[in-house]
């Protein structure tokens, strides 16, 4: 790029250090969590307790959906943790207070990454979903599992725990 001998030094010197600052922010930017690039927005802790992982082996895969439209098919947020010996296990997530969520839960029993599934689509591995809605045929409705993250005062302390039995199909 040519350079423009209209400008001064002092000028030439402070677009100089503004493309410097705007390739570092392009460079940075990406790596930063999006909540901070976006402005710091409140958040509330969320721990989903699932029990009842029969047997305490695998993985749980823990995931949260914001609108009925992306339920049980495009999850906002996903989790994967061991199980515990004790046949439980927990997913934190960070979430906006107000708000309304819902939550499955899958035992990853062979650790392949997904729910397999049998004869006609029945799972052949643990499945559980927020508010524990009775078995049905088919999987439970948005409004079955839905729940809305409440906020508290001690950021510290300021926990939502929502239990999940998980319930095995197969």
């Amino acid at each position: 790029m040519p350079q423009r001998t209209d400008m001064t030094l002092p000028e030439r010197k402070h677009r100089r250090a503004f493309g410097a600052c705007a390739i570092a922010a392009l460079t940075i930017l990406p790596t930063m969590p999006i909540r901070v690039a976006l402005g710091e927005q409140p958040t509330q802790m969320l721990v989903l307790s699932i029990s009842g992982i029969k047997p305490p082996a695998g993985n749980i895969i823990c995931s949260v959906f914001a609108s009925e439209k992306a339920f049980l098919r495009s999850p906002l947020l996903t989790r994967t943790t061991p199980v515990h010996s004790e046949g439980t296990a927990q997913c934190e997530f960070l979430l906006t207070p107000g708000m309304s969520y819902a939550a499955t839960a899958i035992h990853d029993l062979d650790e392949n990454g997904k729910l397999n599934h049998g004869l006609f689509g029945i799972p052949t591995e643990g499945v559980g979903t927020s508010n524990n809605p009775g078995s049905q045929f088919g999987p439970p409705a948005f409004s079955a599992a839905k729940f809305t993250v409440k906020a508290t005062d001690n950021q510290d302390q300021g926990v939502n725990e929502l239990p999940i039995t998980m319930q095995y199909l197969f």
